[in-house]
């Protein structure tokens, strides 16, 4: 419909309006007045047409302005987005724009607290390479950002637009390397996150694992708690994520997603450089088509996966067993459920000293592991003790060489 003047008449005082799913044609002009006092204005999932900007030029009290999931069909980009001088939230993470976002729109959005700007398969940044850089630069002269999502298709450019950031002042981000396929799926409406950081490195070699160690980078991901790497490049193997990457232990990570890639293990506590509390606070932990010899070479450090409750294997090569050796109170003590598929080199899953600390496991779903014989590996100083799991209540096994659960069954 054409969103004309005449709908507001009377309502000069309105603070916020929503008009979601509408095809929508603006006014070429608008009276002085009208929409002053607007606070909030959502355009969400809409079609925006010509005269956009005539209307976004008379809104200079505007706080929060929504355009998610809209397509921007104005013959220019509304540039007038820079006017509101006390706009605090800006979602541009449109369907899709005519026009790339010009640079000067952010560096004049002084108080801006939070912005969402998708990824550049649908909202360009800048007209060429040369502003799109510009743009990206201008993210660090907001003083008062404190939420930031962003999905870009190269790491330099991520790297080219914290220079000069201060990633310690953000309380909230969804950062996102990625291609195309990957990049769409940040596309969600979700203003609960927490802090979250996805790369997805693919053929790029040693460059790209260089650039994954810098500063800038590290920075953000000993914050984050929401952490995606994808490695596909397999002449390049990450040793392991502590101490290499994370030299704090991830005390801040919840959730851990690796796909694809070669790593010799997760933690390696055989060179006494490992954190004091490291995966402390992990809830899950997902790895898939993985080149990993071990989850942990060396000792499990103290406390470690204490929080763990959920873990997810598929198609992991080289993995022989999920823990062995000693474990102690409170690692696994939390855990409830293990999900393990395509792991055709695991014979056993724990240790027996693991299993005393499973006091909540639940569950374990076992799915074509081939040389899968035994769920628990017998040690001797504890070959005389009981196995007990007080809250276990399914074992599903499918294609695997299971013989007993334990040692002596």
């Amino acid at each position: 419909f054409k969103l004309s003047k005449d709908y507001f008449m009377g309502m000069e005082d309105l603070k916020v309006m929503e008009l979601n799913f509408f095809h929508i044609e603006f006014a070429v002009s608008w009276p002085g007045q009208m929409l002053r006092s607007l606070r909030t204005l959502c355009l969400d999932n809409c079609y925006l047409g010509a005269g956009m900007s005539s209307m976004l030029g008379q809104m200079m009290q505007l706080e929060t302005l929504s355009l998610f999931k809209s397509k921007i069909q104005d013959d220019q980009f509304p540039a007038e987005i820079a006017w509101p001088r006390n706009l605090k939230l800006l979602d541009l993470r449109v369907e899709s724009s005519l026009h790339p976002l010009p640079s000067g729109i952010l560096s004049s959005l002084k108080k801006l607290e939070e912005l969402y700007l998708g990824s550049g398969d649908h909202l360009r940044l800048g007209r060429d390479k040369e502003e799109e850089k510009r743009c990206l630069k201008e993210i660090s002269s907001i003083s008062n950002l404190a939420c930031l999502q962003i999905a870009l298709y190269d790491l330099s450019l991520l790297l080219l637009s914290l220079q000069e950031f201060d990633t310690q002042r953000l309380s909230r981000f969804d950062i996102a390397v990625a291609n195309h396929e990957r990049a769409m799926e940040n596309l969600s409406k979700n203003y609960q996150f927490r802090k979250s950081f996805k790369l997805y490195l693919s053929g790029h070699g040693d460059e790209w694992l260089k650039q994954l160690f810098d500063p800038n980078v590290t920075s953000i991901v000993k914050r984050t708690e929401n952490l995606t790497l994808y490695l596909s490049d397999q002449s390049s193997c990450l040793r392991n994520l502590v101490p290499d990457l994370g030299e704090n232990g991830f005390i801040n990570l919840k959730k851990l997603c690796l796909d694809d890639g070669q790593y010799e293990c997760l933690v390696d506590s055989t060179a006494n450089l490992v954190a004091r509390h490291v995966f402390e606070n992990l809830v899950s932990m997902e790895l898939k088509f993985l080149k990993l010899k071990e989850i942990c070479n060396g000792f499990l450090p103290p406390g470690c996966f204490r929080q763990l409750q959920e873990v997810r294997l598929r198609e992991l090569s080289a993995l022989e067993y999920l823990w062995k050796g000693s474990v102690k109170p409170p690692s696994l003590c939390n855990l409830i459920s293990i999900e393990v598929e395509y792991c055709h080199k695991i014979t056993t899953f724990f240790s027996q000293s693991a299993l005393k600390c499973l006091v909540k496991l639940q569950r374990i779903d076992v799915y074509k592991c081939e040389n899968l014989e035994r769920i628990v590996l017998s040690e001797e100083s504890l070959t005389e003790e009981v196995l007990v799991l007080p809250q276990f209540k399914a074992l599903s096994l499918r294609m695997t060489k299971f013989i007993g659960f334990g040692p002596k069954d």
